[in-house]
């Protein structure tokens, strides 16, 4: 499939991804910025082990983020994806494993470890790393060990379609203090407002901020089974790179 995003200040966005194999899986992507300044492009084969409780997604291969403008490009693999609890209860998610980003200019490169959290959800995601010279010596010590979380809670329309979507929700600190209210409607705007506290300490407004809104709908949407430009896109590849097809 090919993608085209929808013209803004800073002009389109050119995506490509293909499925080129479905036994085994195997999917490639390649995209640009709008004024070349990058490149982005991936490959990987995907495989699966169920573990009785849980599914693990193994992605072999690599991505790679090209910065023309500074003459750069790296390159990293995948963690793991494990969904749990597929079985009873609500499932979830979780990422894990050794990831090695490297600088194919420099020779610099960094080895990060995400550690399974074993079911502890307020641990998913603590990482220790290393950031290495082009010899190899270790130069930097990382780690993220506590970071800010997210409640969000979508209520049921009960009914009623023009109230799908409504919600409310808080983000925390990572001592798990609220610092912002968020609220709307997931279909179509999300506000965040700081919390007294919050504004107090940081000398702001507790007046809500449009972070995220919708893009208008194209002209014959109806017609378009109500998809998105995006999705519409996805059948409909841009002219400039039709000439790149072949029958």
């Amino acid at each position: 499939m090919d993608i085209e995003m929808p013209p803004s200040g800073r002009g389109t966005l050119p995506v490509s991804a293909f499925c080129v194999s479905h036994h085994p899986p195997v999917s490639v992507y390649h995209a640009e910025g709008c004024s070349g300044a990058w490149k982005a492009f991936g490959e990987y084969e995907t495989k699966t082990k169920f573990w009785g409780k849980s599914i693990e997604a193994i992605l072999h291969g690599c991505e790679g983020l090209n910065l023309t403008e500074h003459n750069e490009e790296y390159r990293w693999n995948k963690a793991l994806i494990c969904v749990h609890d597929v079985i009873f209860g609500n499932f979830w998610v979780e990422v894990y494993g050794k990831i090695t980003v490297f600088n194919k200019t420099t020779g610099k490169s960094a080895l990060l470890n995400i550690k399974p959290c074993n079911g502890k959800l307020e641990n998913r995601g603590n990482m220790e790393g290393t950031v290495m010279d082009a010899k190899g010596k270790g130069v930097y010590k990382m780690s993220i060990l506590k970071r800010e979380s997210a409640l969000l809670n979508i209520k049921p329309c009960n009914g009623k379609l023009e109230n799908r979507g409504n919600f409310e929700g808080a983000v925390m600190d990572a001592k798990g203090k609220e610092v912002y209210k968020m609220s709307g409607n997931i279909l179509s705007n999300i506000y965040a407002a700081f919390t007294p506290a919050a504004a107090t300490a940081r000398g702001a407004s507790t007046e809500p901020v449009l972070i995220w809104e919708k893009l208008p709908n194209p002209d014959d949407f109806e017609e378009q089974y109500n998809f998105t430009q995006m999705t519409i896109g996805l059948n409909d590849p841009g002219d400039p790179i039709v000439p790149f097809f072949h029958n």
